[in-house]
């Protein structure tokens, strides 16, 4: 699709789009499931189902078309910066760097929806390549597998904080363990 010649057709767009927005909404749904809270599937398709009934009246719009995948991709991922921060089950030290790579997510979509509105259509479609799309496409290739690792490095620390806690507190009584008293040194 990329390597085509010309304007993408509107079932292209419809789909391509579609799966953008899916994506940031199973990232929202993947940050509920790391906070271990109920993950409602039908709110999974809200996005999705948006621009479905959206794209008949914005399909010959391409200013529109960006701006509401803009908009959705935007909300997604403020809503997966605070599912993070303020869901937490403890504090990590890498939720402070996920949380920053979120708001610059929105940041960029935000953004994105603003130049949709201040750029010549035809920009977008059929224009010259401005000199700075490769500093964003070289953002974007960069953006993904850091945010992919900090989500990593979240697992990591996440795992780490229950073995802790497994060695120090009885998971039966959650009394603290007596293992920590009789390990002390004899003088």
């Amino acid at each position: 699709m990329v390597v085509a010649q010309g304007a993408p057709t509107l079932a292209i767009l419809l789909i391509a789009n579609s799966r953008l927005i899916a994506a940031y909404s199973v990232l929202y749904r993947g940050c509920q499931a790391f906070n271990a809270r109920p993950i409602n599937l039908p709110l999974l398709l809200v996005g999705v189902v948006l621009w479905w009934v959206a794209f008949p009246f914005i399909a010959n719009s391409p200013t529109m078309r960006l701006v509401l995948t803009s908009a959705i991709g935007a909300g997604c991922a403020l809503m997966s910066a605070w599912e993070l921060w303020w869901h937490a089950r403890h504090r990590l030290a890498s939720h402070v760097t996920a949380t920053i790579l979120l708001i610059g997510l929105v940041g960029f979509n935000i953004l994105r929806g603003l130049l949709g509105f201040s750029l010549a259509q035809s920009f977008w479609i059929a224009g010259p390549v401005p000199p700075w799309s490769g500093a964003i496409a070289i953002g974007i290739a960069t953006f993904m597998p850091t945010i992919a690792f900090v989500f990593l490095s979240m697992t990591k620390e996440q795992l780490e904080y229950q073995h802790k806690r497994a060695a120090l507190i009885e998971p039966l009584t959650k009394i603290p363990n007596a293992e920590p008293f009789t390990k002390m040194p004899q003088r």
